[in-house]
């Protein structure tokens, strides 16, 4: 009985946690860490900083668990990262490829017009400028 109620309570954990990640997922383009404020020298002190501190606490199995753990989460950042590009190009292809079959529409569109429209009536709907009209002032003259 206590085997199936840690596992409900698990299990009960486990959907917060997605529930928190889909929600931080959702909200991804509204909220920015602020990680581009850093230099590339504020990155290479962090770093040196956390790995040193790392090494002093750790023994050599935990660390050499620890340095697979995130290589496997730079792996997994990559290839998320990768997927999203490659899902975006797609979409930027795709919007590329319905904005030329409008333009082809538009095209065979204007042409069947065209043989319909003559010339003296195209000339008739373009707007013309108006031209401005200037009053002349006249100068006295001083003597």
């Amino acid at each position: 009985m206590d085997n199936k109620n840690n596992i409900n309570r698990e299990n009960k954990q486990i959907k917060k946690a997605i529930d928190k990640c889909s929600k931080i997922k959702s909200n991804k383009g509204t909220q920015s860490l602020g990680l581009d404020r850093f230099s590339y020298a504020d990155f290479v002190l962090l770093s040196s900083t956390l790995a040193y501190a790392i090494v002093e606490e750790l023994n050599e199995e935990d660390l050499s668990l620890l340095i697979s753990f995130i290589n496997m989460l730079n792996g997994d950042l990559v290839m998320l990262r990768t997927q999203e590009a490659i899902r975006a190009g797609r979409e930027t292809e795709l919007s590329q490829h319905q904005e030329e079959e409008v333009l082809e529409e538009t095209d065979t569109l204007a042409d069947a017009i065209g043989e319909t429209v003559d010339d003296e009536m195209i000339a008739d709907l373009i707007r013309k400028p108006k031209k401005k009209k200037y009053k002349k002032k006249k100068i006295k003259k001083v003597k």
